[in-house]
């Protein structure tokens, strides 16, 4: 599957309708909305930037990945609910004790 694929399929599955693929950037487009200063596209490749990526595995409740410990209901509620702080502490905590053990 090309990374275009690969971009459209999470796209489809995160629901993110209406937004397509900018061959000339490489990445998704959102539909045009409003902005201050007239109409606007947002831009989205999980395969490039972190960010999104976590955001795209949060959205998906992606909350287990071979690299790190699933983050709980209790680490989620250790951090006011916040299952993106969650994921990111439950990395950091897997990052350290991998450290540990080298």
């Amino acid at each position: 599957m090309s990374d275009r694929e690969l971009l459209e399929a999470a796209a489809r599955a995160a629901g993110m309708e209406g937004w397509t693929w900018k061959d000339s950037w490489g990445c998704m487009k959102s539909p045009p909305r409003k902005s201050p200063h007239g109409l606007t596209h947002a831009f989205w490749n999980p395969l490039e930037d972190d960010g999104e990526a976590l955001r795209l595995a949060v959205k998906m409740s992606m909350h287990c990945v071979d690299a790190f410990p699933v983050p709980s209901m209790a680490l989620i509620k250790e951090c006011g609910g916040d299952e993106y702080a969650a994921t990111r502490r439950a990395i950091v905590r897997a990052a350290a004790q991998l450290g540990e053990e080298q």
